[in-house]
C-alpha cells in the first residue's frame, strides 16, 4: 500500500502496532489522523446521517488498520526478534485468556446472587475464538 517499512518500527513495549522511526512516518501517522478528522468534519458538514457517517469512519479505520497489518508483515525482522515476539505475544495471549476467564466466572457469581444467571456473550465469544484459532493453528502446523 502507501507505507514505506523504513519508516516505522514494531512497538515492542506498548503493545501492538508501529511507532514512526523517521519523519516520514511522522508525517504519514499525521496525514491518517487528518484524514480520520477530514472526512468526519466533511460528513457532518454535508448533513449525512448519522448512522452513514459512523460507516464511512469505520471504513476509513478499516483501511487504517489494513495498511498497519501491511506495513508490520513487510518490517524485516531477524530469527532472535521473531522469536522473543512470539513469546511475547504467547504470554499476552495468556494472561488474556485467564483474565476473560476470570470475567466469566465473576459475571456468573454475580448474576446468581442477583437470581439469574447471565454471562456477556461477547466474552464467551472470545474465549471460544481463542480455543478455535488455537485448533485450527494446531492442526494447520502439525506436519510443518
Amino acid at each position: 500500500m502507501l507505507g514505506n517499512p523504513k519508516w516505522f518500527k514494531r512497538r515492542k513495549y506498548t503493545g501492538w502496532g508501529l511507532t514512526p522511526i523517521t519523519w516520514q512516518g511522522w508525517v504519514y501517522v499525521g496525514a491518517l489522523l487528518f484524514a480520520i478528522f477530514f472526512i468526519s468534519a466533511v460528513t457532518v458538514w454535508l448533513n449525512v446521517p448519522t448512522v452513514y457517517q459512523i460507516g464511512i469512519v469505520l471504513l476509513v479505520l478499516a483501511v487504517i488498520v489494513l495498511e498497519t497489518i501491511d506495513i508490520s508483515a513487510r518490517i524485516n525482522s531477524d530469527e532472535r526478534e521473531t522469536v522473543h515476539e512470539a513469546l511475547s505475544e504467547r504470554n499476552a495471549a495468556w494472561t488474556m485468556a485467564v483474565t476473560l476467564m476470570g470475567g466469566i466466572v465473576f459475571q456468573a457469581i454475580v448474576s446468581v446472587l442477583h437470581g439469574q444467571l447471565y454471562v456477556d456473550p461477547f466474552i464467551i465469544a472470545a474465549v471460544l475464538g481463542g480455543v478455535i484459532a488455537k485448533g485450527i493453528s494446531s492442526w494447520y502446523y502439525i506436519d510443518k
